[in-house]
């Protein structure tokens, strides 16, 4: 686990191995479009009893800690390109989204309902459970799993880094 953090950008480079830049060519530019690119936003519902997070033994391959964040974390990202007043080089606005994959984590059609909702910018609550209370591997009490709002509890993933919330 690893927090992320702000910092510079790519550079921007001019391919010379096919062709000489010609001189004056920012200023003849013409932007075509501006668009996004989402992929792998996983949309998961954590709550869905056909999930495999119980038969994690020792390994993490079925857990992972910031799928209960998913849905959050797509409002918050549909949210900042709705914010974009244009591109950094074309200073249009994005005309569109293009998604390249993996949009939903179980292929449920709850997800697919989520997904497109938040494409939408529709509410969600994600919460296919009791409406009263989470029930998903982070409410087990089992130290395998990261339990987000529990100090006392020293799961494995708190011991790696994962923050309490």
């Amino acid at each position: 686990y690893r927090r992320l953090v702000s910092g510079p950008g790519w550079p921007l480079v001019v391919r010379k191995e096919l062709a000489r830049p010609g001189a004056g060519r920012q200023d003849r530019r013409t932007p075509l479009a501006c668009f996004v690119q989402f992929t792998d936003l996983h949309l998961a519902d954590v709550q869905n009893p056909l999930r495999t997070e119980f038969l994690r033994s020792r390994g993490a391959s079925s857990w992972r800690a910031q799928e209960a964040l998913t849905v959050a974390g797509a409002v918050a990202l549909v949210e900042q390109v709705n914010a974009l007043g244009g591109g950094p080089n074309t200073r249009l606005r994005p005309a569109f989204v293009m998604t390249t994959g993996d949009n939903v984590d179980n292929n449920s059609a709850i997800e697919l309902e989520w997904f497109l909702t938040v494409m939408s910018g529709g509410r969600i609550t994600p919460n296919t459970g009791d409406p009263r209370t989470y029930e998903g591997a982070q409410n087990s009490g089992l130290p395998l799993y990261w339990h987000p709002g529990d100090p006392h509890l020293r799961d494995l993933d708190k011991r790696r880094g994962l923050p309490l919330i």
